[in-house]
């Protein structure tokens, strides 16, 4: 929902997340509506680097832009085994485009 209500307003870092159960990683994208023409180079860049980032072996990206009234989200799979890559490491070095990494459990259900 955070992607979902910032689409179309001011530019933020993309919000990324792994599952230690399951592997897979997710990045989501909000652009601002004047980057909307940017999703079709945004999606496949940062969904390969939170993937590198996260050192996972599948990763979901999720764009999430505005035209005029309408939500529109781009979204993709990658998936392949992570390996180390020099190219990746220096270019998230020089623009690192994520926020700070945190550490976090989540519990997956709540019963009462």
């Amino acid at each position: 929902m955070w992607a979902w209500e910032h689409c179309g307003g001011e530019v933020l870092p993309p919000s990324r997340f792994a599952s230690g159960t399951t592997g897979c990683g997710f990045v989501f994208v909000p652009l601002p509506l004047e980057a909307g023409h940017l999703a079709a180079n945004a999606l496949p860049n940062l969904t390969i680097g939170a993937k590198y980032d996260l050192k996972v072996d599948r990763c979901v990206g999720v764009v999430f832009r505005r035209d005029g009234e309408y939500r529109l989200l781009d979204w993709m799979l990658r998936e392949h085994p992570w390996a180390p890559d020099a190219e990746l490491d220096a270019f998230l070095e020089k623009s690192y485009p994520f926020g700070p990494k945190r550490l976090k459990a989540v519990p997956r259900y709540t019963f009462k």
